[in-house]
């Protein structure tokens, strides 16, 4: 059959495919298809031995989502060497982070289960393979294999997929797997087509299973899929795709979809630029130029508008989808970063490929090979480009060997803690790339430093932390430091609480010419107060505030530096907005400090004992023993309505064991109905979700799966440092008892 004339001078001639190739000028097509894959697979090589002499150069520890992530493949690596791995599937997620999906962090367990960030980085090469092959594919299927080929190295050789490739976060797997779902549907020829459908559902599972924000890709694929439905060799193909998608992903969804929802919405306005602000749509244009290449970014963009006559034309529509709704979702959302639109980008690199002529895209490959060999290098020279919005050149980002002290740093204080706990606190006053909290966490699971744990500044600074540790200079971008300047400066003053309860123990010098100054509880050989008794008609201090108070603190034992039992009575006590009435309970283990007026230099503070503040910081408690208290229902539904977010006021009642609640959200009352409960042997509390209707409908608890009931152990951890006993639980007569109260 006589071959049809080109339309185009781009046109690559008739579909190539891997069971009918087409012949095509300067060599056959199996020399063409397999010179391709070797010059593919020889750049996948030389990916490999550049991240090999970025990990022998590089000793730096990872930055803050970077730790996170190690630290998860940490928490999985411990999991599966004890069998536990549906406790690693229904762990707590991180603090400020929704539940990760398991796929990337079972990547790493072959290449050390993230214990060291360096090794951890060839999982990143191994998903930049399955991404350049994937790019490779769909690029053969539109313009044959040497434009294939150029396509994937465009793409691999971004600044963006280089540094993607150097850092440990999802963002360059999650990229992989879209594009190797978007190849397999392509290939399914609209799911006609067994094989690749499967493979389609197979590479979308992938991709959920890595991250929760690829439907954001992936969407227009199951748009373009509806009208399979109409034919029926590909509706059946259709279901038995979406059949083993759902069967792969709805376990983890399903077991954690009620903490994931609103902590994605949580975490969508981090760092939040709101599309109504100026210059909000053209965040990403401007992180493209740097991220992208201007040359490559300017080439795409006319080849995503020029009409195209290769013989798999009809591609362009789907993957146009593909572009277009990443860069509108993303734009929407009002976090902002160009690894959450990498995913999308794609298409830009397999469209240059496409449309330009032989010599155009073979120099626009060159200065992208020369871009991607001086990344890591830094051999020419960085270069900004001025004008309305700042063009940085010649991106790069060189290796250092430097050691930030962390581990030095918490040896140091596993070492000096109090023996006598079973763990310590570490806050952290810095949040600074390479010294913040998930950094030091990551640090603390690395080197199995088990008895400590670390945490942030709270509006009590450090109350209950044995250690706190500190950096002089820059404390981190000013974005992200908020309060910590202020607080460091207090705590390095001489005057105030906090020299009086904390004492320098040693000096850490870090790479940037600051120090890391690690503070320790002091042991006390007098009692901070000088009474033994004090009395408050009307106490307040912070968000407490109590109604004829009483406080016994009994004698100072000065050999352990505590007071042994301290009991403390009140008529009414409010807590955060929390009214308790005939509060009744027993301190065991307690230190504290008066939170002394600046200058002072007393650390006997006499306090009156009738209606002066007492402020105070707490520095340890063992065991607190609730002996009697009761909380009403009005008071609770109060307490309820001033945290609840986006809901109106609250109506409970108290009954029967059970707490029921009713709040309107919207234009819809939500009503629930929970049943609380004191273990037997009186070490836990459980919360059981037993009735929930939303407007007037009923819900399936089921549907909650194991978010239908709470258990809170009572047994010391860092966020209630110390042990909790309660005498008896009840519901009943419209409050919440404890013990016995009047």
């Amino acid at each position: 059959m006589e071959r049809p004339p080109r339309t185009s001078p781009f046109e690559a001639g008739p579909e190539p495919t891997l069971s009918r190739p087409v012949a095509r000028k300067g060599g056959g097509p199996r020399w063409a298809l397999a010179g391709s894959l070797l010059c593919l697979a020889a750049l996948f090589a030389v990916f490999g031995r550049e991240l090999s002499e970025w990990g022998r150069l590089q000793d730096r520890p990872p930055a803050w989502d970077q730790s996170v992530q190690l630290e998860t493949a940490l928490d999985l690596r411990d999991a599966l060497a004890h069998g536990r791995l549906r406790d690693f599937l229904r762990q707590k997620p991180k603090p400020g982070m929704p539940p990760f999906p398991p796929l990337y962090h079972l990547s790493i367990q072959p290449f050390g289960g993230g214990a060291d960030a360096n090794r951890a980085l060839w999982a990143n090469w191994l998903h930049l393979g399955l991404l350049m092959l994937a790019l490779w594919g769909i690029g053969y299927r539109l313009s044959g294999p040497w434009r294939a080929l150029a396509g994937a190295l465009l793409f691999a050789c971004t600044p963006v997929v280089q540094e993607m490739l150097r850092t440990q976060l999802i963002d360059l797997p999650l990229t992989a797997w879209v594009a190797a779902a978007w190849w397999a549907f392509l290939s399914a020829e609209d799911f006609a087509r067994l094989a690749p459908s499967l493979l389609f559902a197979v590479a979308c599972a992938a991709a959920m299973l890595t991250k929760w924000s690829a439907f954001s890709y992936l969407l227009p694929a199951a748009a373009l899929a509806l009208p399979a439905l109409t034919e029926p060799r590909a509706r059946r193909n259709l279901l038995l795709s979406a059949a083993l998608f759902l069967a792969l992903v709805l376990p983890w969804y399903l077991d954690q979809w009620p903490t994931l929802i609103p902590r994605l919405f949580e975490a969508s306005a981090d760092g939040a630029i709101p599309l109504s602000r100026p210059g909000a749509l053209f965040v990403y244009p401007s992180m493209l130029m740097e991220g992208f290449n201007l040359p490559l970014l300017l080439l795409g963009l006319i080849a995503v508008f020029v009409p195209t006559a290769a013989k798999n034309a009809k591609d362009k529509g789907p993957l146009l989808a593909w572009l277009a709704f990443s860069v509108v979702f993303w734009t929407v959302v009002p976090n902002r970063q160009l690894r959450f639109l990498l995913p999308g980008l794609a298409p830009f690199a397999i469209f240059c490929a496409t449309l330009w002529p032989r010599w155009l895209l073979g120099a626009l490959c060159a200065v992208q090979l020369l871009i991607a060999a001086n990344y890591p290098r830094g051999f020419l020279p960085r270069m900004s480009l001025e004008g309305p919005v700042p063009v940085e050149v010649f991106t790069r980002w060189k290796p250092y060997a430097e050691d930030w002290k962390l581990r030095d740093i918490l040896r140091t204080a596993a070492a000096a803690r109090d023996a006598s706990r079973p763990g310590a606190n570490v806050v952290v006053v810095g949040n600074h790339p390479f010294f913040n909290c998930p950094t030091f966490t990551w640090v603390l699971r690395r080197e199995g430093l088990r008895t400590l744990a670390v945490r942030g500044v709270n509006r009590r600074l450090c109350e209950f932390a044995e250690f706190v540790v500190l950096k002089t200079g820059s404390l981190g971008p000013d974005a992200v430091t908020g309060q910590l300047p202020a607080v460091r400066d207090f705590m390095l003053s001489p005057a105030g609480w906090f020299g009086s309860g904390w004492r320098e123990l040693r000096r850490f010098p870090l790479p940037d010419g600051s120090e890391a100054v690690l503070f320790q509880q002091r042991r006390f050989a007098r009692p901070p107060l000088a009474e033994k008794v004090l009395r408050f008609d009307y106490f307040e201090e912070g968000s407490v505030s109590a109604r004829d108070l009483r406080v016994e603190l009994g004698d100072f034992d000065p050999a352990r530096g505590l007071y042994p039992r301290v009991r403390v009575r009140a008529e009414e006590l409010v807590v955060r907005g929390l009214l308790v009435r005939d509060f009744d309970a027993v301190l065991e283990g307690l230190v504290l400090i008066p939170a002394a007026e600046a200058g002072s230099d007393s650390r006997t503070v006499r306090m009156g004992t009738n209606g002066l503040p007492l402020d105070v910081r707490f520095l340890r408690l063992d065991r607190l023993s609730l002996l009697r208290a009761a909380v009403g229902a009005d008071a609770l539904a109060a307490f309820i309505s001033e945290r609840s977010r986006g809901a109106g006021p609250v109506q409970a009642d108290i009954e029967g064991g059970l707490l029921q609640a009713a709040f309107r959200v919207r234009n819809a009352v939500v009503s629930a109905a929970v049943r609380a409960a004191l273990a037997p042997d009186g070490r836990s509390v459980s919360f059981a979700l037993e009735r929930l209707s939303v407007a007037g409908i009923p819900v399936p608890t089921a549907l909650l799966g194991r978010h239908a009931r709470f258990t809170r152990s009572f047994a010391p951890d860092p966020e209630l440092p110390f042990e909790l006993s309660l005498a008896g639980l009840r519901l009943d007569g419209g409050r919440l008892l404890i013990g016995n109260p009047r």
